[in-house]
């Protein structure tokens, strides 16, 4: 893996950190552009900081596209999902 590529294992305490949201609001930040019903691609996932609220946003009827180079990032961001009932 490259060197400039987050390391998978240090994303809990480097990425999802809580007091992350008082700088970086997903609601702030997509809110405006994400609606019920729509299909969203999101490069770059990593743990789900944007894809969890974003899907929350499109709800049931709508798709959150999560793509990640790490299959662990992917990993951490499909038990984050299940744990926030958004899969």
């Amino acid at each position: 893996m490259a060197s400039y590529v987050c390391p998978w294992w240090a994303a809990p305490f480097t990425i999802n950190l809580p007091l992350r949201r008082l700088v970086h609001d997903p609601q702030k930040i997509v809110g405006p552009y994400v609606q019920p019903g729509m299909t969203v691609l999101e490069v770059g996932c990593g743990p789900g900081y944007f894809s969890i609220p974003m899907a929350a946003m499109v709800g049931d009827q709508g798709k959150v596209v999560a793509v990640d180079l790490q299959p662990q990032m992917l990993e951490m961001l499909r038990r984050r999902a299940e744990k926030a009932g958004v899969i």
